[in-house]
């Protein structure tokens, strides 16, 4: 009987076989031969050019790794493999052994000590880097013990949060070798300027057109699954073109406006986040009535924001304002008890109160003119939208508005040279509001007559205090500028990241408690195998953080597995045939 069960034994034996050997092959070939993002030109990608603006960042990382990174669910070492604060100022860096220059030659703590003393020097003495130019001259020294141990000393006490979210997540380590020759680093771009320890190497960057990538196969953290990494230059206006004509896999918008046309497409899947992004209404404190704190709270009142966000699309495209109160909802520090609720009657009200007369729907002066604004508008969908509705609302009181629309592009000239009376504006890079540069002419947040030494005083505390000292400074701050009313936020738009679900790159995230916004949505970790392996939570604690073993294999242990599939069917069809033919 048993010998009459051994064809099934041995057919259930093969298929079994079988199985696993497909599996192991499906396994071993869960990679993409090429990816494509649509994103823009940034410049020659290396730390040193000066470009000012954010998506330089993110493709930076793909060839410069840093100390620390932005893990799915907590900042993760990197390129360190440990640290601890010894002291209020001083912290030991352990380095992770074994990882590579992409030129070959070994990662030291003297590359550590190099990179921190070279961007030192290139921020202060030839152009400032934005990601390092509020915290780089916090650093008083920094030692290499040995040749795995770093030493930094800070000039003052900085928790270990910001340490770790602002210090070691945002220096990039260049090779000591590499640039200790270099005087001009903003006129460096031959091909050595490109090597770093990241999952990608630089192939070719073609200005206006596209950078190219290839794998770090030798990667520490593991083998990275996508093969050629391409960013094509596209324009905005294109994106949903190239996306539904397959010409690009992943895409970021900047509203649900922009990207709503791939959203209903099965093909697509996508994650949306606030990044900090605010549309607001800027008043030009130097010009009357817009001097007088009470004429500002009108306007604050008089304004339905409910009305703006229905008309923008609600939920899916973005959050309500409450006015004046810049800290984003979705932010950790927000405090939902500052805000204006839509009021007419109290707008009128505060109206009588400054002089003003309310008659046949029309707001007189003492003089019995009918007061008069000049909204300037940019050229923005979004901003032209949300300038319709608040030129209703204003004429809801009586106010008489012209709107006068300008480029987009000329923003922030025209805050510098007060050339307005209001304005409405685009701020970027609130999820971290304690770094508001309203005082600052030539910055995009420039309010022109709005010097608040409070402010100013909470800001310069909040940057290097703790969590829960910051959540107090910023309740403050809020309370401030709820009464103050520089600003008026309008609406809090939505980022989309699109990306094609079928084409096998998955798992893309975002945190708010970053706060800084880079690496933004384009994390390399995605596109590292095992990557999952890579987000837990770090403690950060003055005791130090938990050892993040590498992810990398060797290419003889990657080929274990199709290996011993491919034993298993061998045998498996020799005892089949051996079985048959003796019967």
């Amino acid at each position: 009987m048993f010998r009459s069960l051994l064809p099934i034994i041995y057919v259930t034996i093969f298929m079994l076989s079988f199985a696993s050997f497909s599996l192991s092959l499906v396994t071993h070939a869960n990679s993409v031969q090429e990816y494509i993002i649509a994103w823009s030109d940034v410049g020659p990608p290396q730390p040193f050019t000066g470009y000012p603006y954010g998506p330089i960042f993110p493709v930076l990382t793909l060839m410069f790794d840093t100390l620390a990174w932005y893990g799915k669910n907590g900042i993760i070492p990197l390129l360190a493999e440990s640290w601890e604060q010894v002291n209020g100022t001083t912290w030991i860096i352990k380095l992770r052994k074994g990882v590579m220059w992409q030129d070959g030659k070994p990662l030291t703590a003297e590359d550590i000590v190099f990179s921190i003393n070279y961007t030192k020097y290139v921020n202060n003495k030839i152009i400032p880097i934005w990601w390092v130019s509020s915290w780089i001259n916090l650093i008083k020294s920094v030692n290499a013990i040995n040749n795995y141990t770093v030493e930094i000393t800070f000039n003052t006490t900085i928790p270990s949060n910001v340490v770790l979210m602002k210090i070691f997540t945002n220096m990039f380590i260049i090779p000591k070798h590499i640039w200790e020759n270099v005087t001009n680093p903003r006129g460096f771009t031959g091909p050595e300027a490109y090597i770093g320890t990241g999952p990608y190497k630089l192939v070719k960057y073609e200005p206006g057109m596209e950078y190219v990538f290839t794998a770090n196969d030798n990667y520490f953290l593991g083998k990275p699954t996508v093969q050629t990494l391409i960013l094509k230059v596209v324009p905005a206006t294109q994106q949903i073109e190239y996306m539904t004509m397959d010409e690009v896999d992943a895409a970021s918008f900047s509203s649900y406006y922009n990207a709503k046309p791939l959203l209903g497409n099965p093909m697509f899947n996508f994650t949306a986040f606030g990044g900090g992004l605010a549309y607001v209404l800027v008043f030009n404190l130097n010009k009357y009535p817009f001097n007088i704190t009470d004429f500002r709270m009108v306007i604050a009142y008089a304004i339905n924001y409910t009305a703006i966000y229905e008309k923008l699309g609600g939920a899916p495209a973005g959050w309500a304002s409450v006015g004046p109160n810049i800290v984003p909802p979705y932010s950790p520090y927000y405090n939902d008890s500052y805000g204006y609720n839509y009021s007419l009657g109290k707008a009128i009200s505060i109206l009588e109160s400054l002089g003003y007369k309310y008659t046949n729907k029309e707001l007189l002066d003492k003089n019995g003119n009918q007061l008069s604004i000049t909204l300037t508008v940019p050229d923005d969908p979004i901003a032209q939208t949300i300038g319709l509705i608040v030129e209703q609302d204003l004429e809801s009181i009586g106010i008489a508005v012209t709107i006068k629309s300008i480029p987009s592009n000329l923003r922030t000239q025209i805050l510098s040279e007060g050339n307005f009376e209001i304005m409405i504006n685009i701020y970027g890079g609130l999820l971290s509001p304690y770094q508001w540069s309203f005082n600052v002419k030539g910055s995009v947040h420039y309010v022109p007559g709005y010097n608040s030494t409070k402010l100013l005083g909470i800001e310069s505390k909040a940057f290097l205090s703790s969590y829960n000292e910051r959540v107090k400074l910023l309740n403050e701050f809020q309370a401030i500028v709820t009464n103050d009313v520089p600003v008026i936020v309008l609406f809090w738009p939505k980022f989309y990241w699109v990306y094609n679900s079928e084409v096998g790159i998955n798992g893309w995230f975002f945190d708010y408690k970053y706060e800084y916004g880079p690496p933004w949505i384009l994390n390399k970790l995605v596109l590292i195998e095992g990557y999952q392996s890579m987000t837990n939570t770090t403690t950060l604690t003055t005791k130090g953080t938990p050892t993040i073993p590498s992810n990398s294999q060797s290419p003889s242990q990657s080929l274990i597995i199709p290996i011993i599939g491919v034993v298993i069917v061998i045998i498996g069809i020799i005892v089949w045939r051996y079985i048959f033919f003796k019967r």
